[in-house]
């Protein structure tokens, strides 16, 4: 019974440590559009844009020009 209760707490702790991790990404555009998103979105320095993938797995591209910010948010 001790190794089961050593192995429940492990498991425990390495589950809410991930769970704790996690992070979101919101982007917001001027006109209001919202996107969501699990990873920090990638600025292209050549185009001038940020791209990044939303939670439903829909590739993005939004001009710097157009984004009115970027919050990141602990889930």
């Amino acid at each position: 019974m001790g190794k089961n209760l050593v192995l429940c707490v492990l498991t425990l702790i390495v589950l809410l440590t991930f769970g704790c991790s996690s992070k979101h990404y919101v982007i917001t555009t001027k006109n209001g559009t919202s996107f969501v998103t699990t990873e920090e979105p990638r600025f292209d320095k050549k185009k001038q844009t940020y791209y990044f993938e939303d939670l439903d797995g829909k590739k993005w591209t939004i001009n710097r020009e157009e984004l009115q910010s970027i919050e990141q948010k602990k889930k």
